[in-house]
């Protein structure tokens, strides 16, 4: 029996043995007995997870919620060179050459405090050599496939939008939409919870996440954290900074095992770093685009990702600044250093009353 050893993306010298190298660009492994029975791989190959319409960076989820009743949308593109091909000494065997992926978008905020969320994918390109490995053959995908369906929620628990520090929790589940047996998506419901920390100062926003990706399927489960921070100028008018992701299975990932060969994955951690930048052409109008390599080669990094997205975005006002505490905002306080009471007469607002006239506060 041969052993392969899966990566992902190109090879690098030593992972390019005699033995065969299989990169294969999925979050989670399918059982062995699938790839036997239907002679190839199937499953999401999408490495790329955007974050929710609103948040700050592409694929990092950050706590902030940001305003009441507040609907945003987004349409975001991300593209994959070579998620999947298979090595085997001077010969590479591409089963998906490229994937192009369309996500549209929406969250909805509610009270500052909850958010709401959908995405649906759909693959709007892919392609592939349906190579024969071991006897076994991959099938390419090929044409376009609607993915699965992501709903989120989450809970701000700590700290504004515009705070140098939040926290909060939110999760998706993840409905089984795409076609049995496609590249588009898993065949089965996952659920994603997280740990959600990001804060935002005049210049910088940072975003970081922790959490798991639980299967119904016999997929092994993921350790998944994300991390992204940005320099910001202007108000919130340009942003650019790099976005990391890691994932890791919290079993063993044997892709393919037959009496002639096994497949397993090379490397634990797969990793991929994206290099974003943003433009908010209008308040509510915001263009991205980004790219960058995967870093490892563990299960599900592509050789290269790039992302593009349009997005209504409406920023939330900033909170005025109250300094005596009267309910008043200073700009408009006539007395912003003592407490006071609202009046019509600008030049009397926010002072104390003073009934008679007479410049000396009632209650003095």
């Amino acid at each position: 029996m041969r052993h392969w050893r899966a990566v992902s993306g190109g090879c690098v010298a030593r992972a390019c043995a005699p033995l065969a190298v299989a990169a294969v660009a999925a979050i989670t492994t399918l059982a062995p007995a699938s790839f036997a029975q239907s002679g190839g791989a199937t499953g999401s190959l999408e490495r790329f997870e955007p974050s929710v319409p609103g948040d700050a960076m592409f694929g990092v989820p950050s706590p902030a919620v940001g305003g009441h009743l507040v609907p945003r949308a987004a349409l975001i593109f991300d593209y994959a060179y070579q998620p999947l091909s298979i090595q085997d000494g001077d010969t590479r065997y591409v089963i998906v050459s490229d994937q192009l992926f369309m996500h549209a978008a929406a969250s909805f905020a509610l009270f500052d405090r909850l958010l709401l969320s959908a995405d649906m994918p759909f693959a709007l390109a892919q392609g592939g050599d349906n190579p024969v490995v071991a006897d076994v053959p991959f099938a390419s995908p090929a044409g376009a496939q609607v993915g699965d369906l992501r709903l989120g929620a989450r809970l701000r628990l700590f700290g504004d939008f515009w705070d140098p520090f939040q926290l909060g929790i939110g999760g998706y589940i993840h409905a089984p939409t795409a076609d049995a047996g496609s590249y588009a998506g898993d065949g089965s419901v996952r659920g994603q919870p997280q740990l959600l920390l990001g804060g935002r100062f005049d210049h910088f926003v940072y975003s970081a996440s922790l959490g798991t990706t639980l299967h119904a399927s016999a997929r092994p489960h993921t350790f998944d954290a994300r991390a992204g921070a940005a320099l910001v100028l202007g108000e919130s008018v340009f942003q650019i900074g790099p976005e990391l992701s890691i994932a890791a299975p919290l079993g063993d990932d044997v892709v393919l095992e037959t009496d002639q060969a096994k497949i397993t994955v090379a490397s634990p951690v797969a990793a991929e770093l994206l290099l974003g930048a943003k433009l908010r052409v209008l308040r509510s109008l915001v263009f991205g685009v980004g790219a960058g390599p995967g870093l490892t080669q563990g299960w599900g990094t592509p050789v290269f990702t790039g992302v593009g997205s349009i997005a209504y975005d409406p920023l939330p006002p900033r909170p005025r600044s109250d300094g005596d505490g009267d309910g008043i905002a200073d700009a408009e306080d006539a007395c912003p250093k003592v407490a006071g009471v609202r009046n019509d007469d600008p030049r009397k607002n926010g002072c104390p009353l003073d009934s008679d006239g007479d410049g000396i506060a009632d209650a003095e």
